[in-house]
């Protein structure tokens, strides 16, 4: 884990948010690998955090991903022997 403002910006790979106009986004650096593994694995994601020592790294991923892919992507992150937190993004009017 990092201290908070220890990042790196990483361009998106071609398979990632096509129609986004921005193709770069900034991760924290202790993290961008796994970010980077699950992108290569064709998943996208919506926001991260390492946690900064105060708690596990985060994902968020869409509401479109079914549970066996969600499982996978935890699976994909956690080879890095870290424990994350999953989240996935869902609107709900309140």
């Amino acid at each position: 884990m990092c201290i908070w403002g220890n990042e790196v910006v990483i361009e998106l790979p071609e398979s990632i948010d096509k129609g986004k106009e921005h193709r770069t986004v900034s991760i924290d650096s202790c993290i961008a690998k796994d970010i980077s593994e699950l992108w290569d694995h064709g998943y996208s994601t919506l926001g991260c955090c390492c946690g900064h020592f105060k708690c596990n790294p985060s994902v968020v991923i869409d509401s479109g991903y079914s549970d066996k892919q969600v499982k996978r992507i935890k699976k994909i992150l956690e080879k890095s022997g870290k424990s994350w937190d999953v989240m996935q993004w869902k609107l709900v009017k309140v």
